[in-house]
C-alpha cells in the first residue's frame, strides 16, 4: 500500500504518459515530507548489499526505497535512459561521480573518481541518464541509510568497474546480487 504521505506524488505520476524530467523529479522528492516512519512497511535490509524495496511502478517511472547497512555501496552505475533523483531519508548518502577511463577489464568499461557529495537526510541528489556514480552509506558508527528514488523511465542501467589505478579506498569488488523485495 502506498504511503499516504506519497498518495498526491503517486497519483501525479500514475498520470504521466511520457517520462518525466530530471528537474520535475529533483522538484517533486524536495517538496515531499518523508520520514522513515512513512517508510516503515518499505524499510526492507539485506545481510550482505542494500536492499531495494518496490513502492510503485508503471511504464514511465519506479519509486523505490532503497535500504543500506554501514558499509553497503551500490554498483558503478550509470541509468542507461532513465533519469533519477532520490531523496535521502535517513542518514547520509555518499556520491561517487566517475568518469571513463577509455580502458576496458573484461568487456566491462573502466571508470576513476572525480568528485565525492555527501548527502545528509532531507537532501535530494539528481542523475541524469549518462551520470556514471557509485553510492555508498560510509557510516562508521553503524547507521543506516534510508533513500527513496524516482526513475523514470523505470530503472535500466550499465555496470562499471573502477580502474585499479584509481578506486576509491571503500571500493571493493561486489559480487553478491543486488537483494531486491517486491
Amino acid at each position: 500500500m502506498i504511503p499516504p504521505v506519497l498518495t498526491d506524488l503517486c497519483a501525479y505520476l500514475d498520470s504521466c504518459t511520457g517520462p518525466v524530467n530530471l528537474d520535475r523529479l529533483q522538484h517533486l522528492l524536495e517538496a515531499q515530507p518523508i520520514t522513515r516512519d512513512d517508510l516503515a512497511e518499505f524499510c526492507q535490509f539485506g545481510t550482505t548489499t542494500y536492499c531495494r524495496n518496490i513502492v510503485a511502478r508503471s511504464d514511465w517511472y519506479e519509486m523505490l526505497c532503497i535500504c543500506w547497512r554501514a558499509g553497503h555501496k551500490s554498483y558503478i552505475h550509470d541509468h542507461h535512459g532513465s533519469s533519477c533523483a532520490f531523496k535521502v531519508i535517513a542518514g547520509t548518502a555518499t556520491e561517487i561521480i566517475c568518469t571513463p577511463t577509455g580502458r576496458t577489464r573484461a568487456d566491462q568499461p573502466l571508470v576513476r573518481p572525480v568528485n565525492v557529495t555527501r548527502y545528509p537526510a532531507g537532501a535530494v541528489c539528481g542523475s541524469a541518464s549518462f551520470h556514471i556514480h557509485e553510492v555508498v552509506n560510509e557510516s562508521a558508527r553503524g547507521e543506516d541509510l534510508i533513500t527513496l528514488h524516482i526513475y523514470s523511465p523505470p530503472l535500466a542501467m550499465r555496470i562499471y568497474a573502477y580502474d585499479d589505478e584509481s578506486a576509491p579506498s571503500h571500493s571493493t569488488p561486489q559480487r553478491e546480487a543486488v537483494e531486491a523485495l517486491a
